[in-house]
């Protein structure tokens, strides 16, 4: 019985000990906010606004000419903190390919052009880090810290045009849809 009682009594110890050492331990970081945490970056952005053009229609695609096939889209930006922008062809009929277009929908069986499309962001004023990402995955495509009011992004829309890429019938149009997501970044 002895026994029993000194080795619950040891087991009491050893968990006050336990429950003790985080408190004990709990030393503010030079420059940290007391917590026991110290903030390394800048500060997540609380408020976020992405205003997103609509469709792109004035493309003229060249084939066999990369610099012709650039488009610049204007993204309108509004943060509060840092944040990041993502870029991502959802669709799986495209596959990251601008896939031909008819009437409101994708035709089936589709016609697409052989490479995928690629977006860009170059990095400067509000923007910390931009990023060249390939579709369907994509990724981030910015990053930046926060902005004077709403701030124009540039995001630089790239399709290479093969000579083998088929052109349409009259009506029909190559077409893709990009998602843009901004969220906060630390």
């Amino acid at each position: 019985r002895l026994r029993y009682i000194c080795h619950a009594l040891f087991s009491i110890l050893w968990l006050a000990l336990l429950l003790a050492l985080p408190a004990a331990s709990e030393a503010v970081p030079p420059g940290g906010p007391g917590d026991g945490t110290l903030a390394i970056g800048g500060t997540p952005a609380t408020t976020l606004s992405l205003t997103v053009p609509p469709d792109i229609s004035n493309w003229q695609l060249t084939p066999g000419s990369s610099e012709a096939n650039s488009q610049i889209c204007l993204l309108k930006v509004r943060a509060d903190g840092n944040w990041k922008i993502t870029a991502e062809d959802q669709g799986t009929a495209t596959s990251g390919h601008m896939t031909e277009w008819l009437d409101g929908s994708y035709v089936f069986p589709p016609r697409r052009l052989e490479s995928p499309m690629s977006l860009s962001v170059r990095p400067g004023g509000f923007i910390d880090a931009g990023y060249e990402k390939q579709l369907p995955l994509g990724g981030v495509i910015a990053v930046g810290s926060a902005t004077n009011g709403e701030e124009e992004l540039e995001v630089i829309l790239k399709q290479p045009v093969s000579w083998t890429d088929q052109a349409l019938d009259e009506g029909h149009r190559y077409e893709i849809a990009v998602t843009f997501t901004i969220s906060a970044y630390n």
